[in-house]
C-alpha cells in the first residue's frame, strides 16, 4: 500500500482528491500548504505527493524544490489552475514527475498517480 499526500489550500478540492486516491486502496492524507507537506513529509514519509502551485504560506514550487532537495526519492506530481504551460513546464524541469491543470481529469490523475506508483514500489 503506497502512502500518497495531497496539498492543496482548497479544502474542498483536498477533501475531494483524498477520498477518491484513497479508493484505490492507497493510504491518502492531506496538507493545506507547502510548509504543513514538508512537515507532514518528515514523519509520515509518503511515497507520492500531489502538490498545487498556487498556494499561501508556501507555495507548491518552493515546496517542491524542498522535497527535491530533501527526499529525492518521493514521486511529485504537480496541480494547477494556471493555462500558463511555461508554469507547468518549469515544474517539470525543478523536478515534478507530471502536471494536472484544474478542474483535475480525475482519470488521468489516477493513471498517472498508478503509473509513478510502480515506478517507486516496484
Amino acid at each position: 500500500m503506497a502512502r500518497i499526500l495531497v496539498v492543496d489550500d482548497e479544502m474542498d478540492i483536498r477533501s475531494f482528491l483524498v477520498d477518491e486516491l484513497a479508493l484505490l486502496r492507497h493510504e491518502v492524507a492531506g496538507a493545506a500548504n507547502g510548509m504543513e507537506a514538508l512537515e507532514k513529509v518528515k514523519t509520515w514519509k509518503p511515497h507520492l505527493v500531489l502538490l498545487d502551485i498556487r498556494m499561501p504560506i508556501m507555495d507548491g514550487l518552493a515546496a517542491l524544490k524542498n522535497l527535491r532537495g530533501e527526499h529525492p526519492e518521493i514521486a511529485v506530481i504537480m496541480m494547477t489552475a494556471d493555462r500558463d504551460e511555461g508554469v507547468a513546464k518549469e515544474t517539470i524541469t525543478a523536478g515534478a514527475f507530471d502536471y494536472v491543470t484544474k478542474p483535475v481529469d480525475l482519470e488521468r490523475l489516477k493513471m498517472l498517480v498508478e503509473t509513478k506508483l510502480i515506478d517507486v514500489l516496484g
